[in-house]
């Protein structure tokens, strides 16, 4: 399931980068909402490995730094 959804992502960035430089926005916009989804399935399947609360919790903070919605903290 991971590989299915990291394919996807590699298989849009391209698309989404060329109707970016085309300036189709509809199709712009059906892209990043593709791209959204397979980002939030892949986390999801990330998550649901974690064996504990835990590591879970850690995926989820760590995740939050990378993005900047949290500062990073060393552990």
């Amino acid at each position: 399931m991971l590989e299915t959804h990291r394919a996807a992502l590699r298989e849009l960035v391209p698309q989404l980068l060329a109707a970016e430089k085309g300036g189709d926005k509809a199709k712009f916009e059906s892209l990043r909402k593709k791209m959204i989804s397979n980002f939030n399935a892949l986390l999801s399947a990330y998550r649901a490995l974690a064996s504990t609360p835990q590591i879970r919790n850690r995926l989820d903070v760590e995740l939050a730094e990378i993005l900047g919605d949290e500062p990073m903290k060393m552990p």
